[in-house]
């Protein structure tokens, strides 16, 4: 046990089998080695690391636990492992699911439970070390490790503890035997049948949630009767038999697991325990706390998970601080103790993002190693119950993630409509106020902001205007890479300050400052993001025919009204559908998947208040 809720594994195996068989496997059911090739392919970064990948086990787990780290060690080198989170159901002889070509009259052996299942080299006849990392919701550990063979001997199991002792328990399960698999997978089975290879229809393997499954994670009772007791006493031998002595080598037949169940001892001199979880990639500093109020993302800044032991009922101050960059975030709650009266909670979760300090953003202009130093203390006392710095990596100010993988839950997260966090209606410089008051000069009315912004011909006047006076400026379009194609790599967008300095942009510059500059007179923008060009456009996103397209590349190249059909070309090239009337558009959705093309409606982002205006 690391902590209250933290429990590592090591598990040390060797698998002896037959080569010939291995090769006979993947070339009857080629769409197992499809499967690999596909959770190769989520991880581009891991291609050419391995020799011969292949899922190697699985662990089933019970609904309050996940995987969260893992290691591999196996002739003197470290492969890489891939957490696979998505299989609920897995079958058995290996590779799940079982041969294709089992006849109908035998029956299927399947686990219908959530597995994690670990992809790395295979080697046969080699001692694999693995490290496994469980994390717990509720300090309940239940987990059947599954080695998708038919006999496993299993020679010792040992336990270490650390501040918190355990009782660990052992039983054999066996597995599901029917001549056909549960009616979800079955369905499943039907729907994804590959062309030309009948019966062999791969099954559509969701994304895991997490923290999914049952509790507990095998029910006592639907286990006894696989063994088909007749009588009370056949039963009661049964159960008595399934409960195996961890002492001694315990050997599995017939795609047996054993299931472990471990109750946790509480000290009893302890009071409080504080679990803290820090990110776990790079920060991107810009973005950094909006990110934290997406929907069902885990892998935020710091969370504090705390529970109080003790019978009182306590006040603690929580602080967070990154020391030297942001100022120090600190809350102060009451925690009731276990046992009330009103069976009120003694446990709280809260997460922490404390804010950067002013004018400190525009200064990270390349990435920093930073600290974070957190503390709970007992706010009446001053007992300290928990204090640690923890390195914290920034990223630069200019620096965008267009997807984002949430390491904890598996979920991905579509970036795009972070851009709007680049956009700057002012700056500290009054750069951008200054082209909007100099623009002014060339609408009829010499003013800027004025109109109905629901007039097109009103918004084209603004447009015009900014389009013509950057032209006269010297702002020029430069050709460098851009990419909003979803990756776990990062993209740089020029602030719109520093591009009216260098009088030069690429296209997600050119956009953004375009969008700055009208935004601050409530002129809000359509950005238009393809998988490698971005341009802009204003009015009714519903509504092509009602939309004023702009190419903002061509500035110093084609006139204002040139400018306008390209950009209303490229939309046609990428947004619209053969066929398809004027005033339709698709929905955007359908766009995102079959073109990796995005729309941003900057008013829609800004009124939702999800991320709001660079000042």
């Amino acid at each position: 046990m690391v902590n209250f809720q933290v429990l590592r594994i090591k598990l040390i195996f060797q698998i002896n089998g037959d080569l010939d068989n291995l090769q006979k496997l993947y070339d009857e059911e080629g769409w197992k080695f499809r499967r690999t090739d596909s959770v190769l392919k989520k991880h581009p970064n891991f291609i050419g690391q391995w020799k011969y990948p292949a899922p190697i086990f699985g662990i089933m787990l019970n609904k309050y636990l996940q995987v969260v780290n893992a290691t591999c060690k196996v002739k003197w080198q470290t492969p890489p492992v891939i957490l696979d989170q998505s299989a609920d159901l897995v079958t058995l002889p290996d590779s799940f699911p079982p041969l294709a070509d089992v006849p109908e009259e035998e029956t299927y052996h399947y686990y219908d439970k959530k597995t994690t299942l670990f992809y790395t080299d295979l080697y046969l006849g080699e001692k694999y070390e693995f490290d496994i990392e469980l994390e717990a919701n509720a300090a309940t550990f239940e987990f059947a490790p599954l080695f998708p063979f038919k006999n496993v001997q299993i020679n010792k199991i040992e336990t270490i503890h650390g501040e918190y002792s355990f009782e660990p328990l052992g039983s054999i399960v066996k597995p599901t035997k029917r001549k056909r698999y549960s009616d979800w997978y079955e369905d499943e089975l039907k729907r994804h049948e590959t062309i030309g290879m009948p019966g062999r229809g791969a099954p559509n393997f969701k994304a895991a949630s997490t923290y999914r499954g049952e509790v507990p994670l095998f029910d006592i009772a639907n286990e006894v009767l696989k063994y088909n007791p007749k009588s009370q006493a056949e039963i009661e031998a049964t159960v008595e038999a399934m409960f195996v002595d961890l002492n001694n080598p315990i050997t599995l037949n017939d795609y047996e697991t054993v299931h472990f169940g471990f109750m946790v001892m509480i000290p009893p001199d302890k009071n409080v325990e504080v679990n803290v979880r820090t990110i776990q990639r790079p920060v991107p500093i810009r973005i950094y706390e909006q990110m934290q109020t997406m929907q069902g993302y885990q892998d935020v800044l710091i969370k504090y998970d705390i529970f109080n032991f003790s019978h009182e009922k306590l006040r603690l101050r929580v602080e967070t601080e990154i020391l030297d960059f942001t100022e120090k975030a600190v809350k102060v709650i009451f925690l009731h103790g276990i046992n009330n009266k009103r069976n009120q909670k003694a446990r709280t979760m809260l997460t922490q993002c404390p804010r950067l300090k002013r004018g400190l953003l525009e200064q990270l202009t390349k990435p920093e190693k930073a600290m974070m130093h957190c503390k709970v203390m007992n706010e009446d006392t001053k007992e300290v119950y928990y204090e640690e710095t923890i390195n914290v990596d920034l990223l630069p100010n200019d620096e965008i993630l267009w997807e984002l993988k949430d390491i904890r839950s598996n979920a991905k997260y579509g970036m795009h409509e972070f851009v709007c966090s680049w956009i700057t209606p002012r700056d500290s410089e009054g750069l951008v106020e200054k082209i909007r008051t100099e623009a002014a000069l060339k609408r009829p009315s010499r003013s800027f902001g004025d109109g109905d912004f629901n007039d097109l011909s009103v918004i084209e006047s603004h447009v015009r205007a900014v389009y013509e006076y950057l032209s006269e400026y010297g702002l020029v379009y430069v050709s460098q890479p851009f990419s909003a194609t979803p990756s776990m790599q990062g993209q740089r967008i020029v602030l719109p300050e520093v591009v009216l300095k260098n009088k030069a942009g690429n296209c997600i510059d050119l956009t953004v400052l375009f969008a700055s500059i009208l935004e601050g007179v409530g002129l809000y923008s359509l950005i238009f993001l393809t998988e490698d060009h971005a341009f802009i456009g204003w009015g009714n996103k519903n509504r092509p025919n009602e939309i004023l397209f702009l190419e903002t590349t061509a500035i110093g190249q084609l006139d204002f009204d040139g400018a306008k059909e390209a950009g209303k070309k490229v939309f046609q090239d990428k947004f619209t559908m053969v066929g398809a009337p004027d005033n339709w558009m698709p929905p955007l959705g359908l766009m995102g998947m079959i073109r990796g093309c995005h729309l941003i409606d900057t008013a829609e982002i800004r009124y939702s208040g999800k991320i709001s205006a660079r000042s």
